[in-house]
């Protein structure tokens, strides 16, 4: 057990071949955490986790992780163990070239990302340009926004075997997949989408959300609107969906789906 704080204070233009390029915290509990004043972590690289990488159970506050390049995964932050981003954190133009999660990385069935804050600007190689979530739980506030994030699938967040409890309640803007779910791509998992506005993000397919064969979505109260689907090809492939595209199990109670535009078929 130790105890981490950091003040007004800048790690930058670091170097790991392996994990956390800035910072890398192990699996030991860390009993007291203290982030305050302005707190930056930029321009660092590894091979996952670029700014920061986490094994323990971590909260961060009133920091700015930006401009980390992770080779594989986690640009900005990966995790193994729980994470939380408070109101105080920007996860910005962080880069996993090869990889998923652009901005922020996690995985273990056991963990809980906790997200409250922005995630902008950040490409991922593969999927998840803002957060790739594997296996674990996702929770955002209202507070979260997520957006101007690239990737192939799933520019905003992609969820991947996650949890069935994992809920999103944010606002998912502009964000760009060159193949499918410009805003969310939901694979083997069970995700609620509570009250969140998915607005002018673009994909191939699932402009605003992408649901695969195997996964569920539960849509409340939510706006899914200005979305668009690329895809332009006349072959036959089932494709196409500007607001939502759905290949799995999908229920709407009470959601707003408009303005959105498909080049192919099914502009909502």
């Amino acid at each position: 057990m130790y105890e981490f704080s950091m003040e007004n204070s800048t790690i930058s233009n670091c170097t790991a071949t392996s994990f956390g390029g800035a910072i890398w915290i192990g699996g030991n509990e860390i009993t007291k955490q203290i982030w305050t004043g302005d707190v930056k972590i930029t321009g660092n690289t590894a091979s996952a986790g670029g700014g920061i990488y986490s094994a323990a159970t971590l909260t961060l506050d009133n920091c700015t992780i930006s401009n980390n390049t992770a080779n594989v995964r986690g640009g900005g932050l990966a995790a193994t163990g729980s994470l939380t981003l408070g109101s105080g954190v920007v996860v910005s133009n962080n880069t996993a070239s090869r990889g998923g999660g652009g901005g922020v990385f996690i995985s273990g069935s056991n963990n809980v990302l906790t997200v409250n804050c922005i995630i902008s600007g950040n490409t991922a190689g593969t999927a998840g340009g803002g957060i790739f979530c594997s296996t674990g739980k996702l929770i955002s506030s209202s507070q979260c926004r997520v957006s101007n994030n690239k990737a192939n699938l799933g520019a905003g967040i992609y969820f991947d075997r996650t949890d069935s409890t994992s809920t999103i309640n944010c606002t998912i803007m502009q964000n760009i997949a060159t193949k499918n779910g410009g805003g969310i791509y939901v694979r083997g998992s069970t995700l609620t989408i509570d009250s969140c506005t998915i607005y002018g993000n673009s994909a191939s397919s699932g402009g605003g959300v992408y649901i695969d064969n195997d996964s569920t979505a539960i849509i409340i109260d939510a706006t899914i609107s200005n979305n668009e689907s690329t895809y332009s090809s006349l072959d036959g492939t089932v494709a196409g969906g500007g607001g939502v595209f759905n290949a799995g199990t999908l229920e709407i109670n009470i959601g707003k789906i408009s303005g959105n535009t498909a080049t192919t078929n099914g502009g909502g």
